[in-house]
């Protein structure tokens, strides 16, 4: 923010949403927006989570083959935290900690690194760089993680052709892209280390499968909202609707039969907060008028016969 105030000379949201390329994807080809390029939000969502998940630890390997000396640390990993009995034990029940993981991950990596570096410093080094602008940007991002030597190469993969080459192409942030991943993260720390399966509970003392009420349409009425602008932003896709709705309720299918009890009720609670915070976001970003279609409305029966006359 500092830099753009010093930039642009102020911080009204047009300025920020300019500035850091908060828009819908722009056409490479023409440079006019098409709301139907959201539709590449997808494959590059399922690449992030497919190497975040089944590459990154091979790409971590052969770097740190290549240069023991950048080894992690024991200990360091946060893996370690769930092979410890003794952290697992203290963090139980420890919703401080899973607050202050919530705090890092959207202001550290969601506002922090990718409006940083794909807001602020990718316009401004296509100045530099001309059409490689996006693989110095990928770099520049991988050595930024300096203080994690032994992802470096990892973050330069992912940076450059999951990160920056995306909002390059259709000059859009790409904060979006981030969410899956996180939620992820999030999850697994609150699974694995908030709340541990105590060694009594069982399935038959949870409340599966009963949809907590008013956390349910909290949800409801936050993924209308996320859905709406979904569809109004890609010219009325049905099928990216659908695929999202696919999406959002096969998470929760996998995810919420991990928890039970009151826990069970938390979780809810946190995924109703989580896409009421999107929803605020896309109606922030998009704006109120994204979130409803004007249909034309059919001439009656006695206009017809007017018209006739």
């Amino acid at each position: 923010m500092i830099i753009v105030r010093q930039e642009e000379g102020d911080l009204r949201w047009a300025t920020v949403k300019r500035r850091l390329r908060l828009n819908a994807p722009h056409d490479p080809k023409t440079g006019e927006i098409r709301r139907k390029l959201w539709l590449w939000v997808i494959p590059f969502i399922i690449a992030i989570i497919a190497y975040e998940i089944a590459l990154k630890p091979y790409v971590d390997d052969l770097w740190v083959s290549i240069l023991p000396f950048f080894a992690e640390p024991s200990g360091y990993s946060v893996a370690a935290v769930f092979e410890s009995e003794e952290i697992l034990n203290r963090l139980v029940g420890a919703w401080w900690f899973f607050g202050l993981y919530l705090v890092n991950a959207v202001f550290n990596t969601i506002l922090g690194e990718e409006f940083l570096f794909r807001g602020v410093l990718l316009p401004k080094m296509e100045g530099v760089f001309g059409r490689w602008s996006w693989v110095a940007n990928g770099v520049l991002h991988g050595c930024y993680h300096f203080h994690q030597p032994w992802g470096i190469l990892a973050s330069v993969i992912s940076g450059v052709f999951l990160y920056a080459f995306p909002s390059w192409r259709f000059r859009r942030s790409g904060a979006v892209r981030r969410l899956p991943a996180q939620r992820a993260r999030t999850m697994t720390v609150v699974r694995y280390g908030i709340r541990r399966p105590a060694k009594n509970d069982s399935p038959k003392a949870s409340s599966q499968g009963q949809r907590p009420p008013l956390q349910f349409f909290v949800w409801i009425l936050a993924q209308s909202v996320i859905l709406a602008w979904l569809y109004n932003s890609t010219d009325g896709s049905l099928p990216m609707v659908i695929i999202g709705h696919a999406a959002i309720n096969t998470a929760g299918r996998f995810m919420l039969p991990e928890f039970t009890g009151e826990t069970y009720q938390a979780v809810w609670w946190f995924m109703a907060g989580l896409y009421v915070v999107t929803a605020v976001i896309v109606t922030l970003l998009g704006g109120t008028k994204r979130l409803a279609t004007s249909i034309p409305r059919r001439p009656t029966a006695e206009h017809d016969d007017i018209g006739e006359r």
